[in-house]
């Protein structure tokens, strides 16, 4: 469900920052922790509001996904290095 909901989020126009608590909550049953790094960068969103007219950054939402993607792939694809499939290993 984290995933599904994961890629729907990636795919759309639109992603309210109240959306990623849906993606924290289910991450507390998983091993993955890249929604809390989601949830810390949605902050950056409302930088858009602050612009009269209202103007959202190109730059600052690349900023913002893609340190949100490389997370998301780091966590996704480091072979178990520090996990196994019960335990969590120092």
């Amino acid at each position: 469900m984290l995933f599904v909901l994961c890629i729907y989020f990636f795919l759309s126009t639109t992603v309210h920052p109240w959306y990623i608590v849906t993606l924290v909550a289910l991450s507390i049953f998983t091993r993955y922790r890249f929604a809390y790094i989601w949830s810390a960068m949605v902050v950056l969103s409302y930088f858009a509001y602050s612009q009269n007219p209202f103007h959202e950054s190109n730059l600052l939402l690349i900023f913002e996904y893609g340190v949100i993607f490389v997370f998301f792939f780091w966590e996704l694809f480091r072979q178990g290095k520090y996990y196994s499939r019960d335990k969590l290993y120092p």
